[in-house]
């Protein structure tokens, strides 16, 4: 990538653009080693651009909320308010589910950018009814994929990385809210945020999460928050952060049905790293007078249980008396018959779970990455057609939300395998952290296919041996269409057809309509070239756990 030149700080792969040159990983998730610099960590805590977050207090009880200009009722708060109460202890995020709450209809838009030196995973979703919701998640998206564009160059200290994932936090008959989270890296550093977007489900309305908190009060909640977690952890500051600052410490906030308000502090947010994650609950007769409109409705939507029901109904057109209708044009002629398209003779090609003989046959592995995608359904017919059985690496946020599709391919005979959760770099993670990805997955697998797999695929080819022990085969390529990068269906065909041998693993990726559009030619051509096309355990036979196969002839 050229240098870029401009007044915007630049940020190489082993460091962030804070005066010292360094920067910490913020996301709880992570456990970094090293001593922290205050300075640097502030410095790095600044550059950042997060607004203000609610997850939604019916994430422990689904709820109705009334719009944001309304007068609800707050809720009475106790008469004997109880001390802000914390912990030091690590903590999950809120107690969402796994993948978030699941909300009928919704899709997922993936983007992959598989360069090593730049590598790119954004997922965000499509919330059905709700286009302003979903465009407005799209452009932050965009917006973060471009700010990192612009700050980050490739570096032999280690490559940068953007993940974006997100969850369906809250859903109720009134509102969904939907996090997205953020995480940045550079060689062994990073960072993290989080936002949270509302849709209103009758009118479409978009709020974000700094609506939560009234006009002129994130200085004071901050300050409460600040003072109860200094109680656990000896902060880095002398005095609690004001102004743009304070949101360092509001960005992740739960509200409760009692009317407390828990504020997750990601570590190095106001202690020292080491001091990991903290958590803080304020009660209700301090939190209450700080919200806003909004989230007073949000605290009384916490008394309903209506449900989400799905998109509003479209209000029907007003009706009008019919114009007198002319008589129907009768044709002239009947119309052509439509011409079959000539269709390759399906290639004779083995069930899934057959043994094949690929020490006398020419036997490649087509393999589809990312999915399942918005066009898998059609690569799926299109295998049906010709008779090709394949195996799919998936990520296990998308086997959660189109598990119909994955039911599908697997009572097809294709072979569906791991392919991590959220498309990180496994490198970049902890040996806990990396076997969660591989776990979650497996068990979204295997609640959609009832088959369990032993066979992953590292997101970029990135592993390490703390992934070789996780009890997988790990299953790379030695053919690479690089269809994420020429979105052309006969180049990524050439490709293929370029480097095939017999024993070949050809890498695609299913969320791309050019790859899937290319997979009958492909197919054809393989075939009439004397390839039978199999399935992973077709042409390795038994893969052992911890191995790394390349192709059927070369393993380490």
């Amino acid at each position: 990538m050229p240098a870029r030149t401009g007044p915007r700080a630049r940020r190489r792969a082993g460091g962030c653009s804070n005066r010292t040159g360094s920067c910490h990983n913020t996301d709880v998730l992570h456990s970094l080693s090293g001593t922290v610099n205050p300075a640097a960590d502030r410095a790095a805590r600044v550059r950042r651009i997060v607004l203000p977050l609610l997850v939604g207090a019916a994430l422990l009880a689904p709820a109705a909320c009334t719009s944001a200009g309304s007068t609800p009722t707050a809720p009475t708060a106790p008469t004997a308010p109880t001390a802000p109460s914390g912990s030091a202890e690590p903590t999950g995020r809120s107690g969402i589910p796994e993948g978030g709450l699941t909300v009928p209809g919704i899709e997922v838009a993936q983007s992959v950018n598989n360069d090593p030196a730049l590598p790119i995973s954004i997922s965000r979703p499509i919330v059905p009814g709700q286009t302003a919701l979903t465009d407005a998640i799209k452009a932050w998206a965009d917006d973060r994929e471009q700010t990192f564009r612009q700050n980050y160059l490739p570096s032999p200290e280690g490559a940068p990385e953007l993940n974006i994932t997100w969850q369906v936090a809250m859903a109720n008959a009134s509102l969904i809210g939907v996090r997205v989270h953020e995480r940045e890296f550079a060689g062994a550093s990073g960072q993290s945020s989080n936002q949270v977007f509302y849709g209103e489900v009758t009118t479409g309305t978009v709020h974000k999460a700094v609506d939560l908190v009234a006009a002129g009060q994130a200085d004071t909640l901050a300050g409460l928050v600040w003072a109860a977690a200094a109680k656990l952890a000896a902060p880095v500051e002398p005095a609690a952060p004001t102004g743009p600052d304070a949101t360092r410490l509001l960005t992740d906030l739960v509200l409760a049905p009692d009317g407390t308000l828990t504020a997750y502090l990601d570590q190095g947010a106001m202690a020292a790293y080491s001091a990991g994650n903290l958590t803080v609950t304020l009660p209700a007769a301090q939190v209450t007078p700080l919200l806003s409109d909004f989230g007073r409705a949000v605290q009384s939507a916490l008394a309903s249980g209506a449900p989400y029901a799905g998109p509003a109904p479209v209000p029907a057109a007003p009706s009008t008396p019919a114009a007198p209708s002319a008589p129907p044009v009768q044709p002239t002629e009947a119309a052509p018959p439509v011409q079959p398209q000539p269709v390759q003779p399906p290639a004779v090609q083995p069930p899934a779970g057959q043994a094949v003989d690929c020490s006398t046959l020419k036997c490649v592995a087509l393999t589809f990455d990312d999915g399942p995608g918005a066009y898998t359904g059609k690569l799926l017919d299109s295998l049906a057609a010709s008779g090709t059985k394949v195996t799919f690496f998936v990520l296990g946020q998308n086997v959660k939300v189109r598990p119909d599709i994955v039911a599908r391919a697997a009572a097809a005979g294709h072979v569906v395998a791991n392919h991590t959760w959220d498309h990180r770099d496994m490198k970049k993670l902890t040996a806990t952290q990396q076997a969660s990805e591989i776990s979650t997955t497996s068990d979204a697998i295997r609640k959609a296919t009832g088959v369990p797999t032993t066979l992953m695929r590292p997101p970029y080819g990135s592993f390490n041996d703390s992934v070789r022990g996780l009890g997988q085969a790990i299953i790379m390529w030695d053919v690479d269409t690089l269809d994420w990068k020429y979105r052309d269906s006969a180049e990524v065909t050439r490709r293929a057809l370029a480097d095939v041998k017999r024993g070949s693993i050809i890498l695609m990726h299913d969320i791309h309509a050019t790859t899937v559009d290319a997979v009958p030619a492909l197919v054809s051509a393989l075939t009439q070239r004397g390839y039978t096309l199999v399935t992973i355990p077709q042409l390795l036979g038994s893969a052992k756990a911890g191995t790394v196969y390349y192709s059927a002839a070369r393993a380490t």
